[in-house]
């Protein structure tokens, strides 16, 4: 996935806003924590996408046994919600633990092309969540 500059991440909220706030698709398969209402939740602010169907959110209308700032994750594809994180502080001493224990590499392939990103270990693969030990529901 790729992360947003702030730039990015309000331009995608105000389009949000302004385009897709009268749909209203519910979320088939969601975590407690995730009010599954609506999939185009005005109040879930997308910071992080793969370039398909799937993205990470600061949750500011958790359901009710959720938190306000909690991190989701949503694969529009499936209908499915999934809670990441309780904080972004969670979410990125997460993403630390994973580092330290190897659970994401340089892509090697990508160096010779000059796009560098990271490449997860499958386990742990939350873009590919229906076979991932760690996030599959």
């Amino acid at each position: 996935m790729d992360f947003f500059p702030i730039e990015r991440i309000i331009t995608g909220y105000l389009d949000k806003n302004e385009n897709y706030l009268h749909l209203n698709v519910p979320i088939e398969k969601a975590d407690k924590e995730i009010d599954p209402s609506n999939i185009y939740n005005r109040n879930w602010i997308r910071f992080a996408f793969d370039g398909a169907h799937t993205s990470l959110y600061l949750d500011l209308a958790p359901g009710n046994d959720g938190n306000f700032g909690q991190i989701i994750f949503i694969d529009d594809e499936y209908e499915t919600g999934i809670l990441v994180a309780e904080s972004t502080t969670e979410l990125i001493e997460n993403l630390k633990n994973d580092f330290e224990n190897k659970l994401y590499y340089l892509d090697e392939d990508a160096l010779e092309d000059g796009n560098h990103y990271l490449i997860t270990d499958p386990k742990n693969d939350i873009v590919n969540w229906e076979s991932s030990e760690k996030w599959k529901r």
